[in-house]
């Protein structure tokens, strides 16, 4: 009877193992079953250095997609690691489409759908296929456009790659650039002159601030211009570093003509939001009346990054509208401060807020001068803004 009850014992253990196994692989599939379903459909428009490729989420399985599209190599297995067409984020079920561009002739590609939520990225099945060669001598250069770095308010640095110079030598290449979508060689461009396969870099400069541009890398042959695909960034804007009354600056220096021919400082007095610089002196009664010439109030001030200042200023005199300072940094005029806010109308009746031309990095004595006779100047809340 020892036989049977070895058997028996065999029997229990095996329906264990299978158990334990069965349970293992029903856990592992409910770890996985939170990312999405994707699946890498027909390639089709295959020509010498691009092609059109579609793919279908099919599950999204309750979580966000935050980037869908697709990755390609001349390797297999391609990840987004790789190059890919980033299509952004989707909240349903859907067929799209990604155009793939930059590729080389007579070249075997490997692709692959893919979806990203919060739980990772899920691939579809991997597709395959040839571009086409080049059978003619007629051919423009393949280019890439690759990432931006060092964005500023005003400047920026971009990349390129051309991976085929096409039927004849570069020519020219480089980066065309707008504020409007496909930039092209007759907006804003750089030239970097002839060269032949390989990475590139530019310097993009007078950019203005808070700004969304358009970029696309360049190259021309005897044969046209190709364009690489588009890039779009955003340059910085300023923020508000410091809000100063007139107690609060340092190394002022200030003088006016009063009408009765003396000179003197400016003075304290009722202003805008408070108390501010007044001409003529409203504490001083032998100076009390209008101006006459030239009235400045002179300070320092440092920029830790280019900015520029804005402050509420004040012409009075009924009748006349408000006269807008000029500016001097370290002696030098750069040009009129504009008014940015205040009444609708420019009476001087009326205080308005004023933003001078930009000031670079640096220690400076700023001027703020206004030329105007038989008035009444006042300045108040200036404030100092510095690009990031």
């Amino acid at each position: 009877m020892v036989l049977p009850r070895l058997l028996k014992l065999s029997l229990i253990l095996i329906s264990v193992v299978v158990l334990f196994n069965c349970n293992k692989g029903l856990e592992w599939d409910l770890e996985r079953i939170d990312l999405p379903v994707v699946l890498t459909d027909t390639t089709l428009n295959i020509t010498m250095n691009s092609a059109d490729i579609s793919g279908n989420i099919t599950t999204l399985y309750g979580s966000l997609i935050t980037e869908h599209g697709h990755c390609w190599s001349d390797i297999p297995q391609p990840s987004v690691n790789d190059d890919t067409t980033n299509l952004g984020s989707i909240v349903t079920t859907d067929k799209f489409n990604s155009n793939i561009t930059g590729l080389s002739p007579s070249t075997t590609y490997y692709v692959r759908a893919y979806a990203t939520n919060s739980y990772g990225t899920s691939y579809g099945n991997q597709v395959e296929f040839i571009t086409q060669p080049n059978n003619n001598n007629n051919s423009p250069p393949v280019v890439v456009t690759s990432a931006m770095t060092n964005i500023t308010d005003s400047t920026a640095s971009a990349s390129g790659n051309i991976t085929n110079i096409g039927s004849s030598t570069i020519l020219q290449h480089g980066h065309c650039w707008s504020t409007i979508s496909n930039p092209t060689i007759s907006d804003s461009k750089n030239t970097l002159g002839s060269t032949n396969t390989g990475n590139f870099y530019s310097n993009l400069t007078a950019l203005n601030a808070n700004t969304t541009y358009y970029i696309r890398a360049y190259a021309t042959n005897s044969s046209g211009t190709a364009y690489g695909n588009e890039i779009s960034f955003v340059t910085s804007g300023p923020i508000l570093v410091s809000t100063n009354n007139c107690n609060t600056l340092t190394n002022v220096n200030s003088d006016y003509q009063g009408i009765n021919g003396t000179n003197a400082d400016w003075g304290i007095g009722s202003a805008y939001s408070g108390n501010g610089w007044k001409a003529p002196d409203p504490n001083n009664s032998g100076q009390l009346g209008t101006t006459i010439g030239a009235q400045y109030v002179e300070f320092q001030d440092n920029f830790s990054k280019n900015g520029y200042l804005e402050f509420w200023c004040n012409t009075y005199d009924p009748g006349y509208d408000n006269v807008e300072p000029t500016i001097l940094v370290d002696g030098v005029a750069i040009g009129s401060a504009v008014k940015v806010q205040g009444h609708s109308s420019n009476s001087s009746l009326y205080w308005m807020k004023v933003k001078t031309p930009n000031i670079s990095i640096g220690s400076h004595t700023i001027k703020i001068l206004f030329s105007v006779n038989y008035m009444i100047v006042g300045i108040d809340e200036i404030e100092k803004w510095e690009y990031q």
